[in-house]
């Protein structure tokens, strides 16, 4: 599983995360906003350096609905392969971690002992794709 880390500053502290980001607006006078799936691809090379070959649209739903009408998408990419350096934009400092599911609840303890907050998505992403960690 392909994990990022950054500096997140509403949490103060750094997270570990699934590669996400917002949706870019295409057309500043419509206010047009770009399409989901075309955001997760250029997420996930952006902040990892992957490219899938496929993307699988697994939910879509509101993620803080008493503060906000943000919008979380979740994707199972498939079929990665390393295209870049990842590590995000000009803006961004993102660690990449590629950990392989049977460490994944280890490497993921281990981090939270270690002061990192983890990303509750994670979970709900392994959820949705059906994927059932071991132990």
């Amino acid at each position: 599983m392909l994990l990022v880390h950054q500096w997140r500053t509403p949490a103060d502290g750094v997270l570990l995360e699934i590669p996400a980001g917002t949706l870019d607006v295409v057309d500043r006078a419509t206010g047009a906003i770009e399409d989901p799936d075309l955001a997760a691809r250029r997420e996930l090379e952006e902040e990892t350096g992957y490219r899938a070959d496929e993307l699988v649209a697994l939910f879509e739903g509101p993620i803080a609905v008493g503060v906000s009408d943000e919008v979380v998408s979740f994707f199972h990419a498939r079929g990665l392969t390393r295209v870049g350096e990842g590590g995000g934009d000009d803006t961004e400092d993102i660690i990449v971690h590629e950990v392989p599911l049977a460490e994944l609840t280890s490497f993921l303890e281990a981090r939270s002992k270690a002061g990192l907050g983890v990303d509750p998505k994670i979970y709900a992403g392994l959820f949705l794709a059906g994927v059932a960690l071991p132990g």
